[in-house]
């Protein structure tokens, strides 16, 4: 979906929403911006694009479909599911143990000085996470390659679960 958005103070132009609808969003409300039985995935601006299609273009390498049921979501966070987009489990690179991360300075503001959480500082610009090899099947098997510049001492991590994202195994290459 792609729609003209003001907000005060902060945006004015064209905006994207990536939405996912299925069996089980069919009882989903919907809101100001998403139809009623879809489910938004992801939003940005769409400066830069004239159609749907342009954006499509754009954005479509973000997102993994298996199949009607499994979707997986490689960002900063890894996000699948395995349930039409009702439910998602994670797998984060901030509940890498500490020391595995080789972290950036922080602002005054962010924890243990202040009380702001910048985990994800540590993963912005040429340090986000970059996935390969991915291999999701829809019986709950993930398997993936992880590589960031934040990983201290290693050359990635090989991430799996056989249990479709409820447990992960991280291992180091």
């Amino acid at each position: 979906m792609r729609f003209y958005r003001n907000l005060f103070l902060s945006y004015n132009g064209e905006t994207f929403s990536v939405q996912c609808s299925s069996e089980n969003t069919a009882g989903y409300g919907g809101g100001k911006f998403t139809e009623p039985g879809w489910y938004e995935l992801g939003s940005g601006g769409a400066i830069g694009t004239e159609t749907a299609a342009d954006v499509i273009e754009q954005v479509k390498s973000q997102y993994i479909i298996v199949d009607e049921n499994t979707l997986a979501i490689p960002g900063v966070v890894f996000r699948v599911s395995f349930h039409g987009c009702t439910r998602f489990k994670s797998w984060d690179p901030t509940t890498l143990p500490l020391e595995m991360i080789d972290p950036v300075d922080k602002p005054a503001h962010c924890a243990p000085q202040g009380t702001g959480d910048c985990r994800y500082y540590d993963y912005h610009g040429d340090r986000e996470p970059v996935y390969e090899d991915i291999q999701i099947h829809p019986e709950g098997r993930i398997s993936f390659i992880v590589r960031s510049k934040t990983f201290k001492n290693v050359a990635g991590l090989a991430v799996s679960s056989d249990d479709a994202g409820e447990t992960w195994k991280v291992d180091r290459l």
